[in-house]
């Protein structure tokens, strides 16, 4: 695992967007699960799972697709087909949520992405276009396609409609850790995120950094997709090699997402594929959790380098998604062919 400081400085300027968040919770939680919490003691470090697994589409992405369609159909009564790109959790996501409202769904998936998730897609009786080089040509095919029919709406997945519904995770954790401990706001806290799009990363190190005074945030990428890192590090370029993290697999950030990281993250890690199969492993072995690349990245990065979070009073470790081919898990796992 490799470690840069970014000296980011962060101003609390963001009270509109926390409020956003909440209000959005309190009107659209029911359509996700209570995530499950496991606790683990290194030293004195306590270290927070935060298991989003649990949800029906086996990925955290169930929130922000939620928030983000409801919004859509609001300011727009007439769409009748919702399209999106995707590597495969936010398509699963926008597919379930748009079967519930009856209404049609399209996605755009790259050629390469695993069976699982086209299956899952296929589940909430979405189309799916698969012909697609890569994540950034899923989106300029869907988009393309949006624009034959004035009742078809390309929803993006990183905007800020979809960051009011996954800037939720960090609110269930504060209402979680406030419950066994009162001085909570107080505490050295950091929290590692995985980084795609942003749509996970960039409202939570909002929320984050608007409740505790003396939190940090750790942004971790696929070494093959170091799109962040990179930026930092100009001795590093993304190769853009397969990663069994496809979640993270995009070739540039946006710039909703830029905006906001370069002010709110503190250090920024990348991983190899050997790291990235440890978390997966780790995650197995210990809680019996099938957590695919993206969503093993954060534990994989805790425990390729646990001295360095030692000096922390809470870390934070999401692990936002299962949506793994058995026969890939099998493989990383029990070393099966």
């Amino acid at each position: 695992m490799k470690l840069i400081k970014t000296y980011s400085k962060y101003s609390k300027l963001n009270s509109e967007f926390t409020k956003k968040v909440s209000n959005n919770y309190k009107k659209y939680s029911k359509y996700w699960k209570k995530p499950k919490i496991f606790v683990e003691k290194k030293q004195k470090t306590n270290l927070i799972y935060f298991d989003d697994t649990v949800q029906e589409i086996g990925a955290f992405k169930i929130r922000g697709a939620t928030t983000g369609i409801f919004n859509v159909l609001k300011q727009n009564k007439n769409i009748n087909e919702i399209v999106s790109a995707s590597s495969g959790s936010f398509g699963i996501s926008v597919a379930n949520i748009c079967q519930k409202l009856k209404i049609k769904s399209k996605i755009f998936v790259p050629k390469n992405t695993p069976k699982l998730k086209v299956k899952k897609i296929l589940k909430y009786k979405s189309k799916i276009d698969d012909c697609n080089s890569d994540y950034d040509n899923c989106k300029i095919n869907a988009k393309n396609y949006s624009k034959t029919n004035s009742n078809i709406y390309y929803l993006d997945g990183c905007r800020s409609d979809i960051f009011w519904g996954n800037g939720s995770v960090v609110l269930e954790i504060i209402n979680y850790l406030s419950k066994f401990d009162k001085k909570i706001l107080n505490k050295k806290i950091l929290m590692i995120l995985p980084l795609g799009v942003g749509s996970l990363a960039t409202p939570n190190s909002i929320l984050l950094k608007e409740n505790f005074k003396n939190s940090k945030i750790m942004i971790s990428e696929s070494i093959n997709y170091c799109k962040f890192y990179s930026y930092y590090s100009k001795s590093t370029s993304p190769s853009f090699k397969d990663t069994v993290a496809e979640g993270t697999a995009v070739k540039k950030l946006p710039l909703l997402s830029q905006k906001y990281l370069k002010n709110t993250v503190d250090y920024i890690t990348i991983l190899t594929e050997n790291e990235i199969y440890k978390g997966i492993r780790y995650l197995y072995k210990k809680y019996n959790i099938v957590a695919e690349g993206a969503g093993a990245i954060p534990t994989a990065t805790f425990i390729s380098n646990q001295k360095f979070f030692m000096s922390f009073d809470y870390v934070l470790i999401p692990i936002c998604g299962n949506n793994i081919d058995s026969r890939i898990f099998n493989q990383i796992v029990f070393n099966t062919k």
